[in-house]
């Protein structure tokens, strides 16, 4: 079983570092649009979020963290995703 945790964009990823410290989280989704609102835009600002995550995860060596990222992907995005330290673009369907 694995066990997630997704943050909305105004949530600082602060928010999840200690739960990803103690190996309690196998996945955590970073929004990129607030929840609850079809068809809103990518919010750019998840990138700083990505790459945080991913300095935490290399830092602290929590190699099996995965990031995803939900909200407003598309081929662009994806691709900005990846490149800040996401996991796996394709798991967003792209």
């Amino acid at each position: 079983m694995r066990c997630g945790v997704c943050i909305a964009p105004s949530t600082p990823c602060s928010q999840v570092l200690e739960l990803v410290s103690m190996g309690c989280v196998d996945v955590v989704n970073l929004l990129a649009v607030e929840p609850g609102f079809g068809g809103q835009k990518f919010q750019v600002s998840v990138k700083e979020k990505i790459q945080q995550l991913r300095s935490f995860i290399d830092e602290h060596r929590i190699p099996d963290l995965e990031i995803m990222v939900d909200g407003g992907i598309n081929t662009q995005t994806a691709r900005l995703c990846l490149e800040a330290g996401e996991s796996d673009p394709q798991a967003e369907g792209v």
